[in-house]
């Protein structure tokens, strides 16, 4: 009974979830560095491709939102653009092989299984606060133009 009350206890108790097969789990930071570092020079191709012609500013106010479903809108696109790469990202930090998703599960079932993990480790709160400090240090830096800065007293 009391370890039911211990928020702090439950919270670290190892959680997991079976989807389409697939024994989902909490996954440690590391995981997500790991997956990531793979795709260092992509970010620049995604842009372009899903942001077309949008600043950075605009970019930035959309994802600082970290909503659910605008992720899950941005991983449709990257889909459409880069599905190899999104899948093999993913099962990556799921921990799965890439290229037995790709031929196992339909789009829909790998949707769930993103979905289900997204709720398990608890990334809306993650990214929330990841893009807002993003957007707060990308808006507080000076690029170099004088656009906004007070203009010298005479």
């Amino acid at each position: 009974m009391f370890f039911k009350r211990d928020k702090s206890i439950t919270m670290s108790l190892p959680e997991e979830r079976t989807v389409c097969g697939v024994k989902l789990r909490k996954v440690p930071v590391g995981e997500y560095i790991k997956a990531l570092k793979k795709l260092e020079a992509l970010p620049a191709v995604i842009a372009g491709k899903c942001f077309p012609g949008q600043s950075l500013e605009s970019v930035m106010a959309l994802l600082a939102s970290a909503e659910k479903d605008t992720v899950m809108a941005l991983i449709s696109r990257l889909m459409l653009i880069l599905p190899e790469q999104v899948i093999e990202t993913l099962c990556d930090i799921i921990g799965m092989d890439g290229k037995e998703a790709i031929n196992k599960y339909t789009p829909k079932e790998l949707m769930d299984i993103a979905l289900a993990f997204w709720e398990l480790n608890e990334l809306s709160d993650f990214f929330g606060h990841v893009w807002g400090l993003a957007k707060t240090m990308l808006l507080t830096q000076n690029i170099g133009s004088s656009a906004g800065s007070p203009s010298p007293k005479a």
